[in-house]
């Protein structure tokens, strides 16, 4: 969406909770469900998706 729009709207439980100019949304959400949202986007993060690994390493050893 960031990509492709500029303007965008936020809908949670069937309402319009937050639109606006789709910089402005992305670099200051002001509606929770818009943080949510923004928060579930994956990253290309190499450090990220290293400690991920390790979190993942840890649980499997945990669950043996």
């Amino acid at each position: 969406v960031k990509h492709i729009s500029t303007e965008i709207a936020v809908m949670y439980l069937g309402e319009v909770v937050e639109n606006g100019i789709t910089e402005s949304i992305f670099s200051n959400p002001q509606h929770n469900y818009t943080k949510t949202l923004l928060q579930s986007i994956p990253h290309s993060d190499p450090k990220g998706r290293e400690e991920r690994k390790e979190q993942r390493l840890k649980l499997e050893r945990f669950s043996m």
